[in-house]
């Protein structure tokens, strides 16, 4: 009896007292559009310079994206591209021939009421290089 206590006892004292938390999928209800200002032809060449600025218009929370196409995370925005050799004529990025456009992705969301005060944390599991995030336009 007394080990069994004993036992009990330090089982308490390891024991880790763990914060509940929401995990919430986020991989629905995205927007896409292919293209540093404009949706990109399949036949342009690739901008030059890809820094879309640091107040961009699509970043913003009024943009109208209805002319963007729907999809679900996780995305491979070159995966539906052609290989055009008007768009490389040498080879795009790696001599692919894949036009290596700036590939913009837009998600409208409303936090739960009851998460106000709270931490949230965004977490991005597979974005591809140069990665740029805004929320809210900022």
């Amino acid at each position: 009896m007394m080990a069994a206590m004993l036992v009990a006892l330090l089982g308490l004292c390891s024991a880790k007292v763990v914060v509940g938390r929401d995990v919430v999928s986020f991989d629905f209800g995205w927007r896409h559009r292919t293209g540093l200002h404009a949706w990109a032809s399949p036949d342009e060449q690739p901008p030059s310079d890809v820094d879309p600025g640091p107040n961009p218009v699509e970043a913003q929370i009024g943009y109208d994206d209805h002319d963007w196409v729907d999809i679900q995370l996780p995305h491979d925005g070159l995966i539906a591209a052609a290989p055009s050799w008007k768009a490389c004529p040498f080879g795009c990025s790696g001599r692919s021939y894949i036009p290596r456009h700036v590939l913009w992705y837009r998600k409208a969301f409303v936090l739960p009421s009851e998460w106000e005060g709270s931490a949230i944390w965004l977490d991005f599991e597979g974005s591809f290089r140069l990665t740029r995030i805004w929320i809210n336009g900022v």
